[in-house]
């Protein structure tokens, strides 16, 4: 799907603006989700076109015919979630700069869209909204603000005048994909995207993993400590890995990078770029810094097992990475694990552990 890809994947990429570095990456990483589901899914659909419902096979010429009306069709949808994209960055843009000017102008005022053939009045549409004013941390306003419907051209300022009455006004509902005032939830396309549902899971996290590093990998300083981290990898730091960050800076290293999961053999070129030599492992090294990869290991105290425990967390880790920081929640002899495995495994260049605050330091 690569070819394809790259053309939604680069487009989408042109529309996205943001006066903040980090903002930016966050949305350009979204859309390459949007792009790599987009790519599979039309790909699936002109595999389709090769035979008829009844599944004979079709000629080359009606082929042809059948996709270039599945290529015409995507293409104009590029077009609407090219706009989308672009509208929503600005949406994101003019909140934040809402957000600074709140003291002076604390309020947001609905503007008339500038479309020249503006959609009905009805109940459920934005028009009800112009001229209705809102603080500017009204909930209301995380649900319902331009850009929230496919080609919406409203816009909103900021405003010293008093809040308006607006008991009668009900929500409306935004378009799948659309759910979420972009500033708030740092998303173009959220994941009820029809096109997220149309493909395998993984597929999106796969259109990430394409983009330069420099896209992927967000700056972020946690307590002092400065470290990046990939896109992909947020929710595996969020649920288990932030605690190891103070572990990490407290055995010396720095320029910290924590990586994404990859679990598909069928990518290897990516794997291999991100995990260099250990590509072919089963999983996927946490991290990787000052030029060395890292596996990060938590080991519950289990009585008696715990020893045991402790020894096929080093096992698996050494698969891995070089290096193993295991948190144990029981104090054993290190000493003597680290000597056993590192006669076990050859690759592993130091083993770090944790207990409490304590650390236990060995090399080969």
């Amino acid at each position: 799907m690569r070819p394809i890809f790259d053309t939604y994947n680069d487009d989408l990429h042109r529309a996205v603006a943001s006066d903040n570095e980090e903002t930016a990456k966050l949305f350009k990483n979204n859309v390459s989700r949007l792009a790599a589901a987009k790519a599979n899914y039309t790909i699936q659909q002109l595999e389709r076109c090769k035979a008829d419902i009844n599944g004979v096979a079709r000629s080359k010429e009606e082929y042809q015919k059948a996709a270039k009306i599945v290529i015409g069709r995507a293409n104009r949808a590029q077009a609407a979630e090219y706009n989308t994209t672009s509208h929503r960055c600005r949406v994101a843009k003019q909140w934040a700069q809402f957000t600074k000017e709140k003291r002076l102008f604390p309020n947001i005022e609905w503007l008339r869209t500038r479309s020249a053939n503006p959609r009905d009045t009805k109940p459920d549409d934005h028009l009800s909204f112009v001229g209705r004013r809102w603080h500017i941390d009204d909930d209301f306003l995380k649900k319902n603000y331009p850009g929230c419907l496919w080609n919406c051209k409203c816009n909103v300022k900021n405003t010293d005048k008093p809040v308006t009455d607006n008991t009668d006004l009900k929500d409306v509902p935004a378009a799948a994909g659309l759910e979420g005032n972009p500033y708030y939830t740092n998303e173009i396309f959220s994941n009820k995207h029809p096109y997220f549902s149309r493909v395998n899971k993984h597929i999106p996290d796969v259109g990430v993993l394409y983009n330069s590093d420099d896209v992927v990998y967000l700056n972020r300083v946690e307590k002092g400590i400065k470290y990046q981290l990939h896109y992909n990898a947020q929710s595996e730091f969020d649920t288990e890995n932030k605690p190891y960050l103070q572990y990490i800076k407290k055995a010396g290293y720095e320029n910290v990078k924590f990586l994404p999961t990859i679990n598909s053999e069928d990518e290897v070129e990516l794997r291999k770029r991100y995990f260099g030599k250990y590509w072919k492992g089963r999983k996927s090294p946490d991290c990787y810094a000052d030029g060395i990869f890292i596996e990060l290991k938590h080991a519950e105290n289990k009585g008696r097992k715990t020893r045991r425990n402790i020894i096929d967390h080093i096992g698996d880790a050494a698969k891995k990475a070089d290096v193993v920081i295991l948190r144990s929640e029981k104090l054993l002899d290190f000493n003597q694990i680290a000597i056993s495995q590192f006669n076990s495994y050859s690759n592993l260049q130091r083993i770090i552990f944790f207990f409490k605050e304590e650390m236990f330091d060995f090399v080969p």
